[in-house]
């Protein structure tokens, strides 16, 4: 077989410059994913290639010397083979010079997959490659230059961040959204940030995932979205709150969902707070030093990063001593290292919410501290 000729975008995501080449759905989703650009790099960091033939070709070329989950996933001294969550051959992704993922995408019909289709609380999902493929290789580039993933929403204004940072379900996206709703503020992520170590934020162009818990109030942003979906998602979406007791999620893109002056471009963090729900009557504010923030979003980044911890463990618990992988130790020093420098001088906080405070009284309590 030959190599064929295919379908191709170049785009950013962040610092990186991400050359997507392909055709198919799976093709469509990761050009979703970045950021179109008319300003063309020397070189291409990250090169996606979706196509069976050319997947092919490259596996026909490829020789593992240790594989690691039975077949599921081999490696050699450069690159490295997993069939999870599609078929994909990563190239030169923990050395210099640019990385290329192959991948094949599967479209098998099954009965099974049918079922967990039509019973899962995505309403519009296809292959769910953001944190279980792309976007850890994202990270690992990422950290080549200075900059690191952070579990946050995040809006500018005036080109100065507000950073809402914490675990799955804290309320980042909510409250983010809610701040929103003010005209003189622009969207900067959803809850991949994107921070180099000098605090510089730039704007994510991942895919939003919108959760029906994400919904409250008078935020015309989010009813608009739900407002706007087809009668069928409509459907799903109330027979999995209402009838299921189900918390279901949308995806959109961020250039689909947003008009261009809702969006901004890079900004400098200004404040940032790291929120956790208690029981408490009233929410409260701590300041943190960067140490502290440091400490809470690399944990937060292992939990949300955890394919790419699977990973490494995989071919570390196997590889040669003098194969250059990192190991999680390693990859920890280097996220920490970026946070300890994106968040010295900045006002950074711990904000305590209780647990049945909405994202307007969130934005209520802040606007009364003077902070927003």
């Amino acid at each position: 077989m030959e190599y064929v000729e295919l379908n191709k975008k170049i785009g950013r995501v962040g610092p990186l410059t991400v050359e997507i080449v392909g055709d198919g759905v799976l093709y469509d989703r990761f050009c979703d994913e970045i950021q179109s650009s008319k300003i063309i790099a020397e070189a291409i960091d990250l090169s996606v290639v979706v196509s069976e033939v050319n997947f092919l070709n490259k596996m026909n070329g490829y020789v593992p010397t240790y594989s690691s989950a039975k077949k599921h996933m081999s490696f050699n001294k450069n690159s490295f083979f997993y069939d999870q969550p599609v078929p994909f051959l990563c190239e030169n992704l923990f050395n210099e010079g640019g990385c290329k993922i192959y991948m094949n995408e599967v479209n098998n019909f099954s009965l099974k997959g049918l079922l967990k289709k039509m019973t899962e609380t995505a309403i519009n999902s296809r292959v769910e490659i953001s944190y279980s493929l792309f976007w850890y290789v994202i990270q690992i580039l990422l950290i080549r230059k200075k900059c690191s993933f952070i579990h946050a929403g995040v809006f500018s204004e005036n080109y100065k961040a507000t950073a809402f940072m914490g675990t799955g379900g804290s309320g980042k996206t909510s409250t983010m959204f809610q701040c929103l709703s003010r005209r003189e503020t622009k969207y900067l992520a959803e809850d991949f940030g994107i921070i180099r170590n000098d605090g510089l934020v730039y704007l994510s162009p991942k895919t939003l995932s919108i959760y029906s818990s994400d919904i409250f109030g008078n935020n015309s942003i989010l009813y608009d979205l739900q407002r706007s979906m087809t009668l069928v998602d409509k459907i799903k979406w109330k027979i999995n709150k209402q009838v299921r007791s189900r918390n279901p999620m949308i995806k959109v893109p961020v250039f689909s969902f947003f008009e261009p002056e809702k969006i901004s471009d890079d900004s400098i963090l200004e404040q940032a707070f790291f929120i956790t729900r208690c029981k408490s009557s009233k929410p409260s504010l701590e300041s943190l030093k960067p140490e502290e923030v440091a400490d809470r979003l690399t944990n937060v980044t292992l939990r949300e990063m955890k394919k790419l911890v699977e990973l490494l463990n995989l071919i570390k618990a196997n590889a040669p001593f003098h194969y250059r992988y990192p190991s999680l130790e390693d990859f920890v020093l280097m996220i920490k290292s970026v946070y300890l420098g994106a968040f010295k001088d900045r006002n950074t906080f711990l904000l305590n919410v209780p647990f049945e405070y909405s994202p307007h009284e969130v934005q209520g309590y802040l606007i009364s501290k003077g902070f927003l």
